[in-house]
């Protein structure tokens, strides 16, 4: 009898005091992502498109170098640094793809973070939002839209319906 009470005693030591070590919750990444593209740049300290050329790990995260080829906001230079901390909204760059790239400013410095939680993604995905940045109000196309929209119609709509159509897509 006394040895079942200490096989017990230790059975409830080797398991259950291991689990009260355990966390009760998960801490993960509060999200507040942006509707539009639009509603993202007006947040955001820098806004650009740009191909990674180099992931550095740090002390407390990563640091991305991107050759910029496309900027809205924020610095105008051809080479970005962007800092995304460890953690649960920790963004994975990949080295060679290209970004549109949402930045903040870390902790009101000069120094640009990116986090999980936002609009920033690899092209071609991103080209909605490309498309949003560029023509803000909708109200231009762009050459190759218009270029096929109009040998569509000359194609198959006669010139009187044809007419009719470019007025309202115009």
């Amino acid at each position: 009898m006394h040895s079942i009470l200490k096989i017990g005693l230790l059975l409830i030591m080797v398991v259950l005091v291991p689990m009260s070590f355990i966390p009760s919750t998960a801490h993960a990444c509060s999200c507040d992502i942006p509707d539009t593209a639009k509603e993202a740049m007006d947040r955001a300290a820098a806004v650009f498109v740009g191909t990674v050329t180099s992931v550095k790990k740090q002390k407390s995260g990563f640091d991305i170098t991107f050759a910029a080829s496309k900027s809205w906001k924020g610095p105008s230079s051809t080479e970005i640094h962007v800092f995304s901390p460890y953690g649960s909204c920790q963004y994975n760059f990949v080295e060679g793809t290209a970004y549109l790239v949402y930045a903040s400013s870390w902790k009101n410095s000069k120094l640009l973070t990116v986090y999980d939680c936002g609009r920033t993604a690899p092209l071609p995905s991103a080209q909605p939002d490309i498309d949003e940045l560029d023509y803000p109000d909708n109200t231009q196309r762009r050459l190759g839209e218009t270029l096929a929209d109009e040998a569509y119609l000359s194609l198959f709509l006669p010139p009187l319906l044809r007419i009719t159509v470019e007025l309202v897509l115009k």
